[in-house]
């Protein structure tokens, strides 16, 4: 942590006689401020995927910004610069891009007016000030002769306005550079921007920009010394273009200066100052200050939260929701350093508060002869499974994925599959206790815990889950595959016949596998174990021997071969121990799932990480489905190389906000081989989405709680799930206050508007509106087969 944080928080702490007391001392926590940042991935001189993902997360440390970022494709920053007001509803523009040789004058008027004439505050970095030359007053004689003409052409064509000197706009002109050595820029003068910054920003490779003017009204902050002009240059500064505030620096060319605290501590006062958050001494607003960050173990989500508070006990948890409250802040829960969740569920409103109790992970009871087991929030289910073994007792539901925390997987109605017995581990929930959002402890026992056990974090903190158990027992494992012609018609009497069952239906290749397991008796001899997860020839590190980056690379036929390879030679996910011949039997808790410990996980290589959707539906509608599925892919012909369309199952539930709650419900997931960076659409997307919308739109689907982006909770109602008035009603009175309320929550029920943008769906962010909203050289599109779906294609 840099030392002026440190410095703010040993200030706060002093004035804090404990977190209780502390509240006073702060205001409510506003609504970050919104900036609309437009960069260029395409860039070829700097890497600038790389330094966004440096700047969002260095600069939330130092103000309470959201960046919405434009610019994974160089057409989707041309075409917003190019649309008129294109910066309302944002609070400060951020120009981070190097269009040097573009010569668009009606554009860079257009972004010259955004603040000029709208008042939108903006911020220069680097290249920045490289952009747009043609507009240079310092260029050489024979490329001012050449763009002479153009410029007297657009003046003719816009009488009476100035030409659009770009330079004049960001406050200092300049076409060349030195050579990048390293840098010492020195405070040059007296401003809120530097009162808390060092005197110098000690970079040890960077650009000195060649300043050759500068406007009269400019306030240098920093300078440097270069070499080749032998004289100071500035490198940061302010002013103001007609009472509109501007910062601008020529520093950052690389991560060599934009990973310096420093550096980001200057540009997010420069936000600070120019939004006018900034006191005169230097410090943010109150309420403005930076945040921290908190990823989710793929670092698909991130949550900005003022403070991340861990807790160890309930006292504690109690401790936090009072300071919640007391600092009129939101609050949300996770139960693990790193949370499994894939949706933005777990944060809380931008700068509100995360409340972590991972440290509240034991066993508190086990009672035999009930065989029921009484654990705090974090305990994974990996690791209870283990001491329930010990008890001769088992868990009847267990995730794919063991190293979910109990809160977490019954929050999301974590499954596996069976249409013998309910599925989710939140059917398994007899007790619970929850501190509301008032600070109560409310307990919940077996008559009435259905109505919170899948809770969404959005009902209170979860500090105790009673489980009920079952006499340990063994399965053996099996699978069978074949071709899929009249599988609708098949598929519920295979899955009836086995304990648990599940079909990997590899629709675009004709064919499906499925695998199951049945019970045995316990003396029958085997040690087997699940071990998809640290497998080498898992599933989620290669699909038919092909790597990820290749399938979404590579042509359509790639993914198809990789899934008909994988649908003709399915090997099993288990490691086969001191079975008979020919089978595979283990201990339930051994064979149902895995765990892998943090490093060898496949999300845990770039190469091969992916992406997951899911949605149920009722298993009536199966056939149905499946033919409207084959429809979707007759028109669009798509391929699911990883584990198909993932088909499990459950018999029906009582647990009001769970996917298999009323009816006998089907799942399905698709893992969709992810792009790194996402600047481009993953291999038939259009087709992943279709079938998805359909889903949701057409069958009343359910969609997972925990696998989903924003966009598809939008407008869940009682058609989703019959009980979701009764659990709204609930919400309303363990929380009264909206203090597990957040961002998603909002636009879940229309309390807030998802607001598309050029590239949108390229960081599943939303649904098409627009052909903007699919980066370039995607059309927003309706579906092929279900035309009321909205696609990028």
């Amino acid at each position: 942590m840099n030392s002026i944080k440190t410095f703010a928080l040993a200030v706060t702490a002093a004035l804090c006689a404990s977190a209780i007391t502390c509240g006073a001392a702060f205001a409510t926590n506003p609504e970050p401020i919104r900036a609309l940042y437009l960069t260029d991935y395409d860039g070829f001189w700097h890497k600038y995927a790389e330094q966004t993902q440096e700047l969002r997360t260095g600069l939330s440390q130092y103000a309470n910004v959201d960046l919405t970022v434009v610019g994974k494709k160089q057409a989707d920053t041309l075409d917003t610069m190019n649309t008129e007001n294109f910066s309302n509803g944002y609070d400060v523009i951020v120009y981070n891009f190097c269009l040097a040789e573009n010569n668009d004058y009606d554009m860079i008027h257009n972004m010259i007016s955004q603040s000029r004439d709208n008042g939108i505050p903006a911020v220069f970095i680097h290249c920045a000030m490289h952009s747009f030359r043609s507009t240079s007053d310092s260029l050489s004689w024979w490329d001012n002769w050449r763009t002479r003409w153009a410029r007297w052409q657009w003046q003719v064509a816009n009488f009476g306005e100035d030409f659009p000197h770009w330079w004049e706009f960001t406050g200092v002109d300049s076409v060349k550079h030195d050579w990048k050595r390293s840098v010492v820029a020195t405070q040059a003068s007296n401003h809120p921007i530097t009162a808390l910054l060092p005197q110098e920003i000690d970079s040890p490779r960077d650009e000195v920009y060649q300043v050759t003017a500068t406007t009269g009204d400019l306030t240098p902050l920093y300078t440097a010394y270069s070499p080749q002009t032998r004289r100071e240059e500035v490198v940061a500064w302010t002013r103001v273009e007609n009472g509109t505030r501007l910062f601008g620096t020529t520093l950052g060319h690389d991560s060599n200066t934009q990973n310096l605290g420093s550096f980001l501590n200057l540009v997010g006062n420069g936000i600070l100052w120019v939004t006018d958050h900034l006191n005169a001494d230097g410090a943010p607003e109150q309420g403005y200050e930076g945040n921290e960050q908190f990823p989710n173990y793929q670092s698909t989500v991130t949550c900005d939260a003022s403070q991340i508070i861990e807790a160890r006990n309930i006292e504690e948890v109690q401790e936090a929701v009072t300071l919640a409250n007391e600092l009129d802040k939101s609050l949300k829960v996770v139960s693990l350093n790193t949370s499994n969740s894939n949706s933005k569920f777990i944060c809380p409103e931008h700068g509100g508060i995360l409340l972590n109790v991972w440290q509240m992970n034991q066993v508190l009871a086990v009672d035999e002869d009930l065989m029921t087991v009484t654990v705090e929030p974090g305990i994974r289910a990996t690791e209870l499974s283990e001491i329930l073994h010990g008890y001769d007792l088992a868990i009847r539901a267990m995730p794919d994925y063991t190293g979910v925390s109990i809160a977490g997987g019954i929050a999301t109605a974590a499954h596996h599959s069976s249409l013998n017995i309910p599925s989710s581990m939140a059917d398994m929930v007899v007790g619970m206790k929850i501190v509301d959002g008032e600070g109560n402890l409310r307990v919940f026992d077996e008559d009435t815990v259905a109505s919170v056990a899948t809770h969404l974090g959005m009902l209170g903190v979860v500090v105790e889950i009673t489980l009920q158990a079952e006499p340990q027992f063994k399965l053996s494992y099996g699978h069978e595959k074949g071709s899929d012609i009249g599988l609708e018609y098949l598929i519920e009497e295979k899955v009836r016949e086995h304990d648990y069952a599940r079909v990997m239906w590899f629709a675009g290749n004709d064919r499906y596998v499925m695998d199951y397991y049945d019970r045995v008796d316990n003396d029958t001899s085997g040690t087997s174990q699940h071990n998809l997860w640290e497998s080498s020839a898992s599933a989620f590190r290669i699909a038919g021997d092909i790597p990820y980056r290749v399938l979404n690379s590579a042509p359509l036929r790639a993914q198809c071969d990789s899934a008909l390879l994988r649908s003709m030679f399915w090997f099993a996910p288990i490691d086969s121990q001191e079975s008979g011949w020919g089978k595979t039997v283990g201990w339930s808790h051994e064979m149902l799932g895995s765990y892998c410990t943090p490093g060898t996980c496949p999300w845990d290589v770039d190469n091969v990480k992916s992406r997951t959707m899911e949605a149920a539906f009722p298993l009536a509608d199966l056939a149905n489905w499946m033919d409207d599925v084959r429809g979707i892919i007759d028109a669009n012909r798509a391929c699911f190389p990883v584990l198909g369309l993932y088909l499990r199952f459950s018999k029906a539930s009582d647990r009001w906000a769970a996917f298999n709650y009323g009816e006998d419900m089907v799942a399905f997931e698709i893992h969709i081989p992810k792009i790194a960076n996402e600047d481009a659409m993953e291999r038939s997307a259009a087709v992943y989405d279709e079938i998805v919308q359909m889903t949701i739109r057409k069958y009343d689907g359910r969609p997972h709680w925990g696998k989903n982006s924003s966009a598809y909770f939008v407008g869940i109602d009682e058609d989703n799930y019959p009980k979701w008035d009764d659990f709204l009603e609930l919400k309303e009175d363990l929380d009264p206050n909206g203090l597990f309320n957040n961002k998603i929550w909002r636009q879940l029920n229309r309390d807030a508007e998802i607001v598309n943008y050029p590239g949108c769906v390229l960081a599943r962010d939303c649904i098409c509106q627009s052909d903007s909203d699919c980066g370039q050289g995607k059309s927003c599109v309706s579906g092929g087969f279900y035309e009321e779906a909205r696609v990028c294609r």
